[in-house]
């Protein structure tokens, strides 16, 4: 009997250590029964994604895990039949209380960045794939811009997230707009030289005095520094225009493509296509400054009448002072720099656009399919 009682109290003794248990402590706190110092290492979680994550059967309220698809450490606060994963540790992907698994940084853009000004109605439209509502607080600065936006997300799925810019471009340009968010994505936003106008003696029409791009008015036919960009029609100025963007055969479903890259195909960069893109003044993805818009046809086809003679001489003697700037193919080969001219209007020719095109022979207006890159030279509304 007495060892029974011994027995009996050596266990209780047992229960009563394990029911505290210090790791690099002899003194654990006696409100926990695990307690951990150190001041080298730390506790390391299971680490997995998410989608290994909701394999696990019936997860208990209160199991914790680290998350390697959003870098977070993740607790069920829901119920075995019911989990709720919230993110309660690391860094969380929308700077803020929200888990976002994805973002879509380039769902749409608006306004104009001009060097030396302060900014004014310009945006950027983004899309969080939220997986946890909560709060968010999004930025990202360059080029002395800033885009930024806060809030709560009130429901989970594809969420759109406005950006406004602040701040005065320092410099023109295409730049990087990279979020300070986990997972980061980036956009790009063009900011246009200093624009002058020329007002044509012919037409009395104003228009800027070199191409979209250009860092300066021509001084030649064939002044690189005069040639500009290269736009594919109806893009924005989303960085594809660029002459050494990079290229991809994908073409895009929407207005908006969410890249900067040239979409090489032998038709259009959109499918379907889309007609009333460029279309005036507040036209659809239209690259020109604050009150200016692609030219008409017939406008473009007024000047050109009045070049004397109608070839590139014409062309760079004009008030315009147009440049033999080239094309990009739809390949995504730079050519014609220097031997021909090709201008976009916003006309639109079944399914294809109408341009003016002129070398040392001749000038003329034609049409061309939309996947062709080509200057932009605007004209005021």
């Amino acid at each position: 009997m007495k060892k029974l009682a011994i027995i009996i109290l050596c266990v209780f003794n047992i229960l009563s250590a394990i029911a505290q248990v210090g790791i690099g402590t002899s003194t654990p706190n006696s409100n926990v029964n695990l307690e951990i110092s150190s001041t080298t290492q730390g506790i390391l979680f299971p680490r997995i994604t998410s989608a290994q994550r909701d394999l696990i059967s019936n997860p208990a309220e209160g199991l914790t895990i680290f998350n390697t698809t959003i870098n977070c450490i993740q607790t069920n606060t829901g119920t075995t039949a019911v989990p709720n994963w919230k993110c309660f540790a690391g860094h969380p992907s929308s700077n803020g209380t929200a888990v976002v698994s994805a973002y879509t940084c380039s769902t749409a853009s608006a306004g104009t960045l001009t060097p030396s000004t302060v900014v004014s109605g310009v945006t950027q439209t983004i899309t969080a794939t939220v997986t946890s509502v909560g709060t968010y607080s999004i930025a990202t600065t360059a080029n002395g811009v800033t885009f930024a936006a806060s809030g709560t997300f009130a429901g989970t799925g594809a969420q759109n997230i406005v950006l406004t810019a602040t701040g005065t471009p320092t410099a023109s340009g295409t730049n990087t707009f990279t979020l300070n968010t986990t997972p980061n994505c980036n956009f790009s936003r063009t900011t246009e030289v200093y624009v002058g106008s020329v007002t044509s003696p012919n037409t009395g029409k104003i228009w800027m005095d070199r191409n979209l791009g250009a860092s300066q008015v021509a001084t030649a036919f064939n002044d690189a520094l005069s040639y500009g960009d290269l736009y594919q029609w109806g893009r924005g100025a989303d960085g594809h225009q660029l002459r050494t963007s990079s290229k991809t055969s994908t073409t895009s479903s929407s207005d908006v493509p969410s890249h900067g890259n040239f979409i090489t195909n032998s038709s259009d960069w959109r499918n379907p296509q889309n007609n009333s893109l460029w279309q005036g003044l507040t036209g659809v993805n239209n690259p020109c400054p604050s009150g200016y818009r692609l030219p008409t046809d017939i406008e473009f086809s007024n000047e050109e009448s009045y070049f004397s003679p109608q070839t590139y001489i014409g062309a760079i003697n004009s008030v315009l002072k147009l440049p033999m700037a080239g094309y990009r193919s739809t390949t995504g080969v730079v050519s014609g720099q220097g031997n021909n001219g090709f201008y976009w209007t916003g006309t639109v020719s079944v399914t294809s656009s109408a341009d003016y095109t002129f070398n040392n022979g001749n000038s003329n207006m034609n049409t061309i399919p939309r996947s062709f890159g080509l200057s932009v030279r605007c004209i005021k509304n």
